[in-house]
């Protein structure tokens, strides 16, 4: 029975080193996990191959999905860099079930707003679950809080908003994830 529904499942490929224009099929892979995420339906498997990601258009939008897997060669083999370019997270998983990330690292996520409410640097994890972590690396994740005044709430890695939102996190691993406060408007 296992077997019949992993052969439901449709498949996905990426790869950063991919030639643009990709479909996605693994003789002509997407570039960005974003672009997969964009067309992909429920009952699917994402397969990221080994490589380093910069993933221009943050946040990846994960919202409504279910049943999906994001596949990563191994969590030092495939890493997503955002090199510490400011963006509001790296992905949002909103409304969604049974979505699992595996075997990558997400690292150099550097977020900074001045008026938002909850947010996650890395993951925003929004009346979704269960949303899974296993063999994933999240390093140096940043949040900036830039309103000092502000009683909202911000983190470094991972935010879970909402009644039924949850994320498990099997054999991970966060390194210098982190909020801080700045008088700074810059």
């Amino acid at each position: 029975a296992a077997a019949a529904s992993e052969q439901a499942l449709a498949h996905l490929y990426v790869d950063p080193t991919a030639e643009e224009g990709g479909d996605g099929t693994a003789g002509s892979p997407f570039r960005t996990l974003g672009e997969a995420v964009a067309v992909c339906a429920d009952a699917t498997v994402i397969h990221l191959a080994e490589g380093t990601y910069a993933e221009e258009a943050c946040p990846i939008d994960f919202t409504g999905l279910r049943h999906v897997k994001v596949v990563g060669a191994g969590r030092d083999k495939t890493v997503f860099d955002l090199a510490g370019r400011i963006v509001t997270r790296f992905a949002n998983v909103a409304d969604s079930f049974d979505v699992t990330f595996s075997d990558l690292t997400v690292r150099n996520v550097a977020s900074k707003e001045a008026e938002c409410t909850s947010i996650g640097a890395a993951f925003s994890i929004t009346k979704s679950g269960p949303v899974v972590f296993r063999s994933v690396d999240f390093r140096d994740c940043v949040q900036t809080n830039t309103n000092a005044g502000s009683h909202k709430w911000y983190y470094g890695g991972i935010v879970c908003i909402g009644v039924g939102s949850g994320a498990s996190f099997v054999d991970c691993a966060f390194d210098n994830c982190r909020w801080h406060t700045t008088n700074e408007a810059d």
